[in-house]
């Protein structure tokens, strides 16, 4: 019985969903009328990619880099009639841009710092050039879904370069008696690592079976996750809410355990639980605070290909964004410190932006306004008004 009444609930959700957005559909069409946006994406064959691209087509001119990606920000450079202003140039505000731009947008990027990049930036000191922020990305095989994002924000023209089959060494001191350290080598064979694991740790081989089950059950769980957010966000909570998507994607039903809870759970050995944790500064946060979600989203993303370096190093990634974002006529501007969001005092929306110079206060406005700049402190440049009227925390 009680399974009969899940399966009524189910039903019933599903039905109160999909009338919703219909409903919601309808009252759109009816107000704004049915207009289809450009396809932002272009086909790769139309991609810059032939001749085929070597490291020797990278610009490593200095003079030539700061040109596009340290472009002051003066009253001046401001394009006219804009769509979209962007506050930061970290890699979520780029992305947003260069798709914006793909659909013949024109976008205003606004950066507070010296350089265009966020943590793709690079620096140079005493003739060396050193990364803030990327050491390896995963998943950059050529056909790859996050290889053709990438070659849709560069215009095809940012190089991979593998690393190594074996491309990280995890070395754990004698946390289990006996004086004897533990090294093992991560590779991007998925199936060869596990072994290598159960090798080591042959007393909690089933534990590492286990572990990689989940692996793949919480990569197949997440398209419904990101399957929500194309829903009105109305819908997207009320399957949330209901238990519904519990039901159908492990995803949703492990997102509140800890990777602490879970290795405490299946395995034994305290070498082997670091071993397998090791990766957690990638996201900042320790194995008790973190979900065992967002451990396997990472460890998905480096045990199927293995780690790939952008050919020219990090910046090389804004640098070839950049253009795409100029050639819709939009720009990308720096020591461009966003100081408070200009709102429309009866609805709350984001319309403009202030710009504090030390020459003087610059207002911006476009009918959209994305934040790159993190929700505190996106949250601080809101005026008190809008803020109690959005979904956002005070800072």
């Amino acid at each position: 019985m009680a399974l009969f009444g899940i399966s009524i609930s189910m039903w019933l959700v599903g039905v109160i969903g999909l009338s919703l957005y219909i409903v919601l559909y309808v009252i759109s069409i009816t107000i704004y009328g049915k207009k289809p946006g450009r396809n932002p994406f272009v086909l790769p064959s139309l991609l810059v990619k032939k001749p085929e691209r070597t490291a020797d087509d990278v610009i490593n001119n200095q003079s030539a880099r700061d040109s596009v990606l340290r472009q002051n920000f003066t009253g001046s450079r401001i394009p006219e009639r804009l769509d979209a202003i962007v506050i930061g140039s970290g890699i979520g505000g780029l992305t947003a841009a260069t798709l914006l731009a793909r659909a013949r947008k024109r976008v205003l990027v606004l950066e507070q710092h010296d350089v265009i990049g966020g943590c793709c930036h690079t620096f140079v000191d005493k003739g060396y050039e050193f990364d803030v922020g990327i050491h390896y990305i995963g998943e950059m095989r050529p056909g790859s879904f996050v290889r053709c994002l990438a070659d849709q924000l560069t215009d095809g023209k940012l190089m991979w370069q593998p690393l190594d089959v074996d491309f990280d060494r995890v070395i754990v001191g004698c946390v289990d008696g006996g004086g004897k350290n533990r090294s093992v080598l991560v590779t991007g064979d998925r199936k060869e690592f596990a072994k290598r694991l159960a090798q080591e740790w042959p007393d909690d081989a089933a534990g590492i079976e286990a572990f990689f089950s989940l692996l793949d059950r919480l990569k197949r769980g997440s398209k419904l996750y990101w399957g929500l957010k194309l829903l009105p966000l109305p819908l997207a909570r009320l399957l949330i809410k209901s238990g519904l998507c519990g039901l159908f994607s492990a995803y949703f039903r492990y997102l509140h355990i800890s990777l602490k809870q879970y290795l405490d759970q299946h395995i034994s050995s305290e070498s082997l639980k670091s071993t397998l944790a090791y990766c957690f500064g990638d996201y900042g946060t320790p194995p008790g605070e973190t979900s065992v979600v967002l451990h396997a989203l990472l460890l998905n993303h480096f045990l199927r290909q293995g780690g790939f370096y952008p050919i020219g190093g990090p910046s090389e990634i804004s640098f070839c964004s950049v253009p795409v974002i100029e050639k819709a006529g939009g720009r990308a501007l720096v020591r461009a410190p966003v100081s408070s969001m200009v709102c429309n005092e009866t609805t709350g929306r984001a319309v403009g932006v202030t710009v504090q110079r030390s020459d003087g206060e610059y207002t911006v406005l476009a009918p959209l306004i994305i934040s790159d700049a993190g929700l505190i402190n996106t949250a601080k440049l809101l005026p008190q008004t809008a803020l109690e009227k959005s979904r956002i925390p005070e800072p």
